[in-house]
C-alpha cells in the first residue's frame, strides 16, 4: 500500500510540473488541427475543419458549432480529443459543447432537374435566353411534335 502511495505521489509530482498552455483560441485551435491531421478517414476530417470553435463565458466549457448532426455526434464520441485538450490546458472539468449551425432556407441549394422531352427542353432554354422566341420564329424552328396546320386557342 505504501508503494502505491509513493507512486501517486510521484505521478502527482510529475504532473505538477506539467506546465499548462494558456487557455486561448489560438492554442485550442491549434491543437485540433493537430489532431484532425492525425485522422485517417478523409470525411470526418471535413466534419472536424468545418467546425467552428469559441471559448464560452464559463471557463472550462469549449463551444463548438458545427454544420450537421453527424459531425455533432463524431465530436461527442471523440474521447481522445477531449482527454488530450483536458491534459494540455490542465482543465480537468473541461466540457465540449456542440450545437448545430442551422442553414437559411435561401442558402439550400435545390438539384435541379434536367428536362426530358423536348417541350421541356424548349422551356428551359427558354428561362435561359428569352430572345430563343424571336429565334425561333424567324428561322421557323419548331418542336418536332408541333404541327403548324393545327390552330391554337
Amino acid at each position: 500500500l505504501e508503494r502505491i502511495h509513493e507512486q501517486v505521489q510521484e505521478e502527482e509530482e510529475r504532473y505538477a510540473k506539467i506546465e499548462a498552455l494558456p487557455w486561448t483560441l489560438k492554442n485550442i485551435q491549434a491543437l485540433w488541427d493537430e489532431h484532425v491531421d492525425q485522422m485517417d478517414s478523409p470525411s470526418i476530417e471535413v466534419l472536424y475543419r468545418t467546425a467552428k470553435l469559441s471559448i464560452q463565458d464559463d471557463e472550462d466549457v469549449l463551444a463548438v458549432v458545427l454544420q450537421n448532426n453527424r459531425g455533432k455526434d463524431e465530436i461527442l464520441r471523440d474521447l481522445a480529443l477531449l482527454g488530450m485538450l483536458r491534459e494540455k490546458f490542465r482543465k480537468p472539468s473541461l466540457r465540449l459543447e456542440t450545437t448545430v449551425e442551422e442553414i437559411p432556407e435561401e442558402e439550400i441549394v435545390k438539384p435541379k432537374m434536367k428536362p426530358q422531352t423536348d417541350r421541356d427542353k424548349y422551356a428551359h432554354f427558354l428561362e435561359l435566353n428569352p430572345l430563343l422566341t424571336e429565334f425561333q420564329k424567324r428561322f421557323g424552328l419548331f418542336p418536332a411534335d408541333y404541327d403548324p396546320n393545327k390552330k391554337r386557342r
